[in-house]
């Protein structure tokens, strides 16, 4: 029904990236409520670096079956 290869594709990664990237700049502008500003920088930050890091990683081996 799936295949594991093409369930999330570069472009859908770099988008999201980017989009995470965006909402971590503006919870930087936004210093002075404190309350959400820093849990947001570090939800947007972390997302973005798995993001990143899967976009560069590649496939897992154990998903291609070899």
């Amino acid at each position: 029904m799936f295949d594991c290869e093409n369930l999330v594709s570069r472009s859908e990664l770099s988008m999201v990236i980017a989009i995470c990237g965006v909402l971590f700049l503006l919870a930087v502008t936004s210093l002075s409520h404190l309350s959400w500003s820093i849990p947001a920088m570090t939800l947007f930050f972390a997302t973005g670096a798995v993001f990143l890091y899967a976009l560069f990683s590649g496939p897992p081996r154990s998903l291609l079956g070899r």
